[in-house]
């Protein structure tokens, strides 16, 4: 189904959950919601997004201009490799060599890294 909004209203809504999601970053669907002080009860789930974005002082943070580091792999390199070995779970490959690369580092130096890390 192809909707097309018929205009936005940027005003503040207050969202009601029956079971507290169990995802705070990704809530899902709510139950209803309160706009301009009437509640208002969902019925039925047309469409949904999310917004991953970084905010605050991480999104600055792991920016591809952090990757220009000495003998470093270019990033559209490292992107077009990633693309050809894992394919549609090249995003899944990352988050894995990301995970390890962060574990490794909470329990040893891991200099490279740190110099990309603006903390």
């Amino acid at each position: 189904m192809d909707l097309k909004p018929i205009r936005f209203i940027g005003e503040p809504i207050e969202v009601e959950f029956d079971r507290q999601p169990a995802l705070e970053k990704k809530p899902g669907c709510p139950d209803r919601f309160i706009w301009r002080e009437e509640t208002y009860q969902v019925v039925e789930l047309l469409s949904e997004w999310y917004d991953h974005s970084r905010r605050g002082r991480m999104a600055t943070n792991m920016r591809a201009s952090h990757l220009a580091v000495e003998g470093g792999i270019p990033l559209d390199v490292l992107l077009r490799t990633f693309d050809e070995r894992f394919g549609k779970y090249k995003m899944l490959a990352v988050h894995y060599i990301w995970e390890d690369l962060f574990w490794q580092r909470k329990h040893e130096s891991v200099e490279w890294l740190e110099k990309l890390i603006k903390l």
